[in-house]
């Protein structure tokens, strides 16, 4: 099993609107090298097998100019392995798993904070 998505999934006005919103949140430039003249990619950091290229979170995904986005594919592979592909539970686990993080980050900061008002 591979990560390819239909290229006709891309022409989708789903697509189209989430890559001006990620484009947005990284400024219109690369995240690799900050490049904001070259054509930028919306790359997949993961896929989850049947998901449209939509359906992922923002975070879930990077800005790459050309030449990074080339150099991404060269790195991992032009096709993801199997071991790459998620599924909706593993995508859930982390996610719950995130939250749990952040929550106990925020929690020891303001432990923190209160030690040091003492």
């Amino acid at each position: 099993m591979t990560g390819a998505i239909s290229l006709a999934k891309y022409q989708d006005p789903r697509w189209q609107k989430f890559r001006l919103q990620r484009l947005k949140m990284s400024e219109w430039r690369c995240d690799c090298c900050h490049d904001s003249k070259s054509k930028l990619n919306i790359h997949h950091s993961f896929y989850i097998a049947g998901r449209s290229p939509w359906d992922y979170l923002l975070h879930s995904t990077i800005v790459l100019c050309d030449d990074c986005h080339q150099a991404e594919h060269d790195l991992t592979g032009q096709e993801r392995p199997a071991w790459l592909m998620w599924s909706e539970w593993e995508v859930t686990a982390a996610c719950v798993i995130a939250k749990q993080i952040n929550r106990r980050k925020k929690s020891m900061k303001k432990r923190s904070e209160r030690a040091d008002v003492c």
